[in-house]
């Protein structure tokens, strides 16, 4: 199964189906670009099996600004949640309260009430995540 057949099975309202994806680097960045474009461009992904390293630019007003976001995705008591090691804009390191501002903006999203799946599974790898569980 791949990204685009969940998506099917999600929009078709198919509840219960059982799922799971190995994503390469390249598959998670075209996601990214596609699901967070009106935040950032030019998203890219490299991965580790300790973590995730997301680097893209992003427009504040009238600056374009680079900016890179490293961390650890969890799933914990069958919640995802993503631990931020790092954030930095344009190469600078970013302020513990901005930090703290995107790690939260960024499990709001994976709070189990704002995805259409339930994850039962996480592992990464060098270059790929994999993620298994059933379609809401």
């Amino acid at each position: 199964m791949d990204l685009q057949e969940l998506a099917q099975i999600i929009e078709s309202g198919q509840h219960g189906v059982p799922f799971g994806l190995k994503l390469n680097e390249a598959e998670i960045a075209r996601f990214a670009n596609e699901k967070i474009g009106s935040l950032a461009s030019n998203v890219s992904v490299s991965v580790t099996r300790q973590a995730i390293s997301v680097s893209g630019k992003t427009k504040m007003a009238a600056l374009t600004m680079d900016v890179q976001i490293a961390g650890t995705p969890m799933l914990e008591d069958g919640r995802l949640r993503f631990d931020m090691d790092s954030l930095s804009i344009n190469g600078r390191t970013a302020p513990d309260f901005m930090r703290a501002q995107i790690a939260n903006a960024i499990n709001e999203k994976l709070d189990p009430e704002q995805i259409p799946v339930r994850v039962t599974s996480l592992e990464l790898g060098e270059g790929w995540v994999e993620v298994a569980g059933k379609t809401k």
